[in-house]
C-alpha cells in the first residue's frame, strides 16, 4: 500500500509538471502575439515613411492603409513563427509581396525604390520598420 501511494504522488508529479510547462509555453506566446498592437505599429511606420520618402498628404491614406491591413494580416499569422516557422516564411512572403503591389501604386517609383532600400537589418528587432520585412 505504501509503494501504492508513492507511486500515486511520483505520477501525480510528473503530470503537474508537465501541464505546468505547457501553461508556461502559452503564456509566452500569448505574451508575444499580445504585444502587436497593429494601430501603434502603423503609426510608428508612418512616422518613419513620411519623412523619408516625402509622402504627400494625397499619398498618406493610401499607404497608411495598406500598411495597416498588412499588420492586421500579419497578426493573424504570427502564431506560426513559433510553432511552423517554414509556413510563417511563406505567408510572411506573401503578405510582403502583397505590401509592395498597394505601395507601388500608390507611391512614386523613386518613392517605391527608397522603401525597400530602407529595409533594417534582420537583428534590428528595434526599428518599427522590421515588421514589414520580417
Amino acid at each position: 500500500m505504501k509503494k501504492l501511494f508513492i507511486l500515486f504522488l511520483m505520477s501525480t508529479s510528473v503530470v503537474v509538471t508537465v501541464q505546468a510547462q505547457d501553461a508556461i509555453k502559452h503564456a509566452t506566446s500569448t505574451a508575444s502575439t499580445t504585444g502587436f498592437n497593429v494601430k501603434s505599429l502603423t503609426t510608428s511606420i508612418m512616422n518613419k515613411l513620411v519623412p523619408a520618402l516625402t509622402i504627400t498628404d494625397d499619398q498618406k491614406p493610401g499607404v497608411t492603409d495598406a500598411i495597416s491591413g498588412f499588420l492586421v494580416q500579419k497578426s493573424k499569422i504570427l502564431p506560426l513563427k513559433q510553432s511552423d516557422p517554414p509556413t510563417y516564411s511563406k505567408k510572411q512572403s506573401s503578405l510582403f509581396n502583397t505590401l509592395k503591389s498597394k505601395l507601388g501604386s500608390v507611391l512614386t517609383g523613386n518613392q517605391f525604390t527608397k522603401f525597400l532600400a530602407m529595409k533594417p537589418k534582420k537583428s534590428d528587432t528595434s526599428n518599427a520598420l522590421w515588421n514589414l520585412f520580417f
